[in-house]
């Protein structure tokens, strides 16, 4: 890390990384999560077989959650979906629909998880809820990858792996309820557990909300709080929304 040159030097395993931020507000930021982040000690397991960052969960500012790698999107998901059934099951309005929460396992090695989990519950539409790439800071070309920012909300997508019908629900919800989302395209299958839960049995109604996320598959993951309360507050309106003879058929 290298202080005196004004920017970030993040090494890794896999690759080296220099972020230069473009204010001092920035520059203090980073360097002061990145100085935590850094600080903390490897533990080696097995003979230096596995080895990963120990190092908890901190609050950068007050809108914003810095976690260990993987953690966040773990964290994410799981506390995203209770939420999600906490405001269904206390909302004024009676839900239509049964409404079930599932924190998948072993997403990253063949979306396992929601293989099994779709397959035993069988429902009529079900939406995948993951992290996505925030791409607001320095060193991204937004004409390659698009725009996606932290605190300006989920991030619906739409493409071949989502249900037409669902994506035009989730978008009808957030714009009636004045929730801030993101819309991105996605030409194929997604890689989360969206393609699993689309391709169960006869095939499901599927749609993807993710919230947006810096530094992916990095030890300083970054979320915005405002953007998972949003989150949990779509899914929860969509889900109240379902009328009991839906139909979800393009």
């Amino acid at each position: 890390m290298r202080d005196w040159q004004g920017a970030v030097d993040l090494r890794t395993p896999s690759r080296d990384w220099v972020l230069v931020p473009r204010t001092r507000a920035d520059r203090a930021m980073w360097l002061t999560a990145f100085a935590r982040v850094l600080a903390d000690p490897l533990t080696v397991i097995d003979k230096a077989l596995h080895a990963e960052c120990t190092h908890n969960g901190y609050t950068l500012a007050p809108e914003l959650i810095a976690r260990e790698k993987k953690v966040v999107v773990r964290c994410t998901a799981a506390t995203t979906v209770a939420e999600v059934l906490r405001r269904v099951s206390r909302a004024k309005k009676k839900c239509r629909a049964a409404s079930y929460s599932v924190a998948t396992v072993q997403e990253e090695v063949g979306l396992r998880g929601a293989r099994t989990s779709t397959y035993g519950i069988d429902p009529l539409v079900g939406i995948a809820v993951d992290v996505t790439w925030a791409m607001d800071h320095p060193g991204v070309d937004k004409r390659q990858v698009g725009e996606c920012a932290l605190g300006d909300g989920p991030v619906i997508t739409r493409g071949a792996n989502v249900n037409p019908v669902v994506f035009d629900r989730l978008v009808q919800v957030a714009k009636q309820k004045k929730i801030p989302h993101q819309i991105q395209a996605e030409p194929g299958g997604t890689g989360t557990d969206a393609n699993a839960m689309q391709l169960s049995r006869a095939g499901v109604a599927t749609g993807l909300v993710s919230v947006p996320q810096r530094y992916m598959h990095t030890p300083v993951e970054i979320v915005a709080l405002a953007d998972l309360d949003n989150t949990a507050k779509l899914l929860a309106e969509f889900a109240l929304a379902v009328e009991a003879k839906a139909s979800f058929i393009p």
